[in-house]
């Protein structure tokens, strides 16, 4: 997604080998000014070459200490290409002003009897934490999963992940007793 003007292209089609962008309008909030999306198979709009923003993406990184907590960015890039999980992954790259800070991606998946919407993946590049770029990139995330229809958020991580369960418990997410791959399950009521 290309930010122009105070807009951001949430989606694009492309039919007759034109592309067509969805745009959204997103406000800043603190430290965070937009969330941009990125799809592997849009190479390039109105400019901005969306293969170099994946690449970027690719290079974030969190501290050594949290590794063990996150998939890296790659694989989870990887991941959401896969056949089985790309019409329910959605990929985006975390901006502040024009600076990459950091990734997450969500999962809206409608093939059960009930919909299910997760925060598969959040990070902030090391060298971004502790700015509160994390807790307003958060808020904006939230933002978009009840701009999209959900009712509630599920995430996962590590009981050991204190840092993380702090944020989610700050903003509402309480653990449901489930576990996932041997994570604690967190949920939000929208």
């Amino acid at each position: 997604n290309a930010k122009i003007g105070g807009k951001i292209a949430t989606n694009a089609t492309v039919e007759n080998d034109a592309i067509t962008p969805t745009w959204t309008e997103l406000k800043a909030t603190n430290y965070f000014d937009y969330i941009i999306g990125i799809r592997e198979d849009i190479t390039s709009y109105a400019g901005v070459d969306y293969l170099a923003n994946k690449d970027a993406v690719v290079l974030l990184e969190v501290l050594d200490s949290q590794k063990q907590y996150i998939a890296s960015n790659d694989k989870s890039l990887k991941t959401a290409a896969e056949e089985k999980y790309k019409n329910i992954s959605r990929p985006f790259a975390i901006y502040a002003d024009d600076h990459l800070v950091g990734f997450t991606m969500f999962a809206f998946d409608f093939e059960g009897s009930e919909p299910e919407y997760w925060l598969w993946r959040f990070m902030i590049d090391k060298n971004f934490q502790g700015k509160g770029y994390g807790s307003a990139a958060l808020e904006k995330i939230i933002e978009y999963f009840r701009g999209n229809g959900a009712n509630h958020i599920f995430l996962s991580t590590k009981e050991t992940n204190t840092s993380a369960l702090k944020l989610y418990h700050k903003y509402r997410f309480a653990e449901t007793g489930e576990m996932n791959d041997g994570e604690v399950v967190l949920q939000l009521i929208l």
